[in-house]
Order: C-alpha cells, then sequence, then structure tokens
C-alpha cells in the first residue's frame, strides 16, 4: 500500500474521531451551578430573562384580615351549601405559612420578546417588544413553561424545573421575602410608585421594570397586568403551599395576582392577596405571567 494512501486513509480516519468527539461534547450538558448562577435564562434570539433567588425560611400570614374574614363568612351565611361545606371541610382563608424551599421568580413580568423567543403567536393587545406579553390563557403559560423546561433539560439545578409560582409562592415574593417590610403594595406603601394602575395606566400597559421595585428588586407585582398562578382557586387555601404534593382541581379557574393597568388601587394590593379566579383556557388583555423556578413535586 502506498504512503499516499496510507495517508489519506489517517486523515480520513482522523476527521471521523474528531467529529464524533465534536457531537459528543455538543450532546453534553451542563448544569446550572446554583452558588454562581446569575439568575440569568438565557433564550433563543440572543433574549435573556433575569431570574431573583428568593430564599425560604420567613414566616408569614396569608389570606384575609381577621375583619375581611369575618365579613367573607358573614357573606357566605346568605349560601347555606356553601356556608355547611366551608364549616364540614374546615376551610381556612387564614394561614401561618412559611416556605421550605429557596426558588427563583422573574424580575419582571414575561415581555413580548421572551415570549416571542419561544412562542410562535404573540395575540396581545397592546404590542411592544418591551410590554408585557397579555392575552395568554394558563395554558398558554404552561405551554412556555414546557417549551422551556425541554430547553434546558439536563442543565436545570437537580430537583427544579420551570413553571409558574404558586399563590404562596408569588406572595411572598411580592411582599418582599426575607426582605419585606410590610408595605401595603409590592415595594411601598405609595401605589403610584410600583405599581401601573386605573390611576395611572391611561388605559393601557406600560413598558416593564419602568416603577420602583420591591425589596428583592422585583418589579410590577403590583399593577401593569394580572399573573397566573399555580393554584386551582378553590374556598380557603391549599394544604400544601408548595404543591409539593400537587394539587387537585378546584371549580372556579385558575388563581391570577397582582392587579392590573385597568383596575383600582385595591386590586394591588399584597399584604392581603387571596388572588383572582379565571378559566385555564380564557385569555384576556389584562392578564400576563412571571416566570418562577420551582422544587419539583414528589
Amino acid at each position: 500500500m502506498s504512503s499516499r494512501i496510507i495517508s489519506r486513509m489517517f486523515v480520513f480516519l482522523a476527521a471521523v474521531c474528531l467529529s464524533v468527539l465534536f457531537l459528543a461534547g455538543c450532546g453534553e450538558k451542563e448544569r446550572i451551578d446554583e452558588a454562581t448562577w446569575n439568575g440569568i435564562v438565557e433564550l433563543p434570539g440572543g433574549v435573556t430573562l433575569p431570574m431573583v433567588k428568593v430564599e425560604a425560611g420567613r414566616t408569614f400570614r396569608m389570606g384575609l384580615s381577621d375583619e375581611n374574614n369575618k365579613i367573607v363568612m358573614e357573606e357566605l351565611r346568605e349560601s347555606i351549601a356553601l356556608y355547611e361545606e366551608i364549616y364540614e371541610k374546615k376551610v381556612e382563608f387564614q394561614r401561618t405559612v412559611t416556605l421550605k424551599h429557596d426558588y427563583y421568580i422573574g424580575r419582571t413580568e414575561v415581555t413580548q420578546a421572551q415570549w416571542n423567543a419561544l412562542m410562535d403567536q404573540n395575540l396581545s393587545y397592546f404590542k411592544g417588544d418591551d410590554l408585557p406579553v397579555e392575552t395568554v390563557s394558563w395554558n398558554d403559560a404552561q405551554e412556555f413553561c414546557r417549551k422551556l423546561n425541554e430547553l434546558y433539560a439536563g442543565k436545570l439545578p437537580a430537583g427544579y424545573r420551570f413553571d409558574l409560582p404558586t399563590l404562596a409562592q408569588w406572595v411572598y415574593a411580592a411582599r418582599g421575602g426575607k426582605n419585606g417590610k410590610g408595605f401595603q403594595y409590592s415595594g411601598s406603601d405609595d401605589v403610584d410608585a410600583v405599581a401601573w394602575c386605573e390611576m395611572n395606566a391611561e388605559e393601557k400597559t406600560h413598558p416593564v421594570g419602568t416603577k420602583q421595585p420591591n425589596e428583592l428588586g422585583l418589579y410590577d407585582m403590583s399593577g401593569n397586568v394580572y399573573e397566573w398562578c399555580r393554584d386551582w382557586a378553590e374556598f380557603g387555601l391549599p394544604e400544601d403551599m408548595e404543591f409539593l404534593r400537587g394539587n387537585i382541581e378546584g371549580r372556579w379557574g385558575r388563581v391570577n395576582c397582582g392587579g392590573s393597568w385597568h383596575l383600582d388601587v385595591d386590586g394591588c394590593l399584597v399584604y392581603e392577596d387571596v388572588g383572582g379566579a379565571s378559566q385555564p383556557d380564557s385569555r384576556s388583555y389584562n392578564i400576563g405571567f412571571r416566570l418562577a423556578l420551582v422544587p419539583e413535586s414528589n
């Protein structure tokens, strides 16, 4: 066999080996290291989605105030069947909560630029890359999370996934987590400083992050758009606030929180937030969502 043929065979085999090694390297996925991660979720097209770590452990009171709890119970007396159901099931409208697991939550609502990086269609009524995506159903938001989990398969911290926050996770973050100062709205007692609502929004959404942030550096958790949560809406509060054992179906749809651009200031309160409710397939130009990175269900 001539030296020329041997040389060609050597070059061919070397090329094959390099190709195999390159493809094998491409298939490897390095997990995010929580200790060094900057919280930036990288999306296709160079789009990024910043997230903030929320440290669990601070006990907080969730649900209605004592005064409003009495009002609700009195109103429910008018519906004997519901009133009996509440007492039979020992439904709670107030609870002391301590979340046990740290999680991450979007610094802002998901924007239209972030949405467009993953999804094929943007149905938002108000258009703009830096505006919050709206006119998205709960199911749409879950599809966004599904695609992101697929994109990050094998790379997320062990035991975590992208999802919507639970109501408890949302409220805890909105109130500032461990840094919370007990404000009525997310980040202040002055609603105009932190929220786009009926009094100042001029009947439209506004670019995210243009109001004052809360104690965790989160924007727009009061106002701009309602935000979907993972919970089913049902009387009272769920027993498992982090849904590590799952969540049963409720009768009134999925929870959404935080108030919006066309709601009065009371809708932006976070010191007493049990959330509103809409059907999971419904869409509205005042409802968007915020991404969370949360513990996996057991």
